[in-house]
């Protein structure tokens, strides 16, 4: 039970300067379509990613929660060029 709290409570933002290794953050704003538009959502992953250098972030149109599910394709596409 204390293992699961850790995980849900601390917040590593702090620390991320520390991570010296390209990162590739996929993302989805589709689901808060109504509540604010793809560039407030966009500028909230940068805010939260912006002490890991070498981040990239990338935001699907149309997979939700599951990208693997949701947006197979898109996701796939994104981590190999990543990785190339």
């Amino acid at each position: 039970m204390n293992a699961m709290h850790e995980l849900m409570a601390t917040d590593l933002r702090a620390d991320l300067d520390r991570v010296k290794s390209p990162t590739l953050v996929l993302g989805s704003w589709i689901a808060y379509r109504q509540y604010a538009p793809r560039s407030a959502i966009e500028a909230t992953y940068a805010s939260q990613y912006r002490k890991l250098s070498g981040v990239k972030i990338e935001i699907s149109d149309s997979g939700r929660h599951f990208l693997m599910y949701d947006d197979p394709q898109w996701m796939y596409q994104r981590m190999d060029a990543f990785l190339e």
